[in-house]
């Protein structure tokens, strides 16, 4: 992709990753999945740019509440972000929905609460982005989420920082694992896990920050 990250993730920060099988382009029974899942509690999503709200309420189709918004053009390209799933089943979308149609937006503002209405199985927060009217993987544009190569297939990987709760730390501590150290497997990015991570980073002669980023998920992978 051409382009540098240009979003935050809708989650409000770094330590949410997408959910495995989830992907962009992921095949489905009968289509192909147009966005990414992203793994969060029932919190407040944000646009992750500036940008006005084109669209609000019941989806007709599988997405249940959503909203939608264009983000204008940017370095020459138009584009439209869609943001669905929100609130509880059967939720009117007023009551779990905070902004309307018209209304300007920027990364400070709420858009609703993530949920799981449609047919999502569990919370979280389905979201597509479409560049000049085509569907693009949103993970290329999130500035907190990287790409690493593993053997055979690109493994997408989130940037995570201690106290963090997302399948991401569970595949780290995975890896973890077949290092040598014995940790929970759990996904959550506790005080036993920042210790092994901090000696692990050490050991491959990267900064014991304990943030895991790039360098660290290729030494991991």
């Amino acid at each position: 992709m051409m382009f540098k990250p240009l979003w935050l993730s809708p989650t409000g920060g770094p330590t949410l990753g997408p959910v495995p099988g989830s992907e962009f382009g992921n095949p489905r029974k009968d289509r192909f999945h147009q966005g990414i899942d992203l793994n969060c509690r029932r919190i407040p999503l944000i646009p992750g740019r500036s940008g006005v709200v084109v669209g609000a309420g019941l989806s007709t189709g599988r997405g249940g509440n959503f909203v939608r918004i264009d983000h204008g053009r940017i370095r020459g390209h138009h584009f439209v972000a869609f943001h669905c799933h929100f609130g509880w089943k059967n939720q009117p979308w007023q009551d779990c929905i905070f902004v309307r149609n018209g209304q300007k937006v920027g990364p400070r503002t709420e858009l609703g609460i993530a949920g799981d209405s449609g047919n999502a199985l569990a919370v979280h927060d389905h979201f597509e982005l479409y560049m000049d009217g085509k569907a693009v993987d949103p993970l290329c544009f999130i500035r907190e989420y990287q790409q690493v190569w593993r053997p055979a297939r690109l493994l997408r990987v989130g940037l995570f920082y201690p106290r963090a709760e997302s399948p991401d730390v569970l595949v780290a501590q995975k890896r973890l694992n077949a290092h040598g150290y014995r940790l929970s497997e759990d996904g959550i990015y506790g005080p036993k896990m920042q210790g092994a991570m901090g000696t692990f980073q050490t050991e491959h002669g990267l900064k014991s920050d304990m943030i895991v980023g790039r360098k660290t998920w290729l030494a991991l992978l």
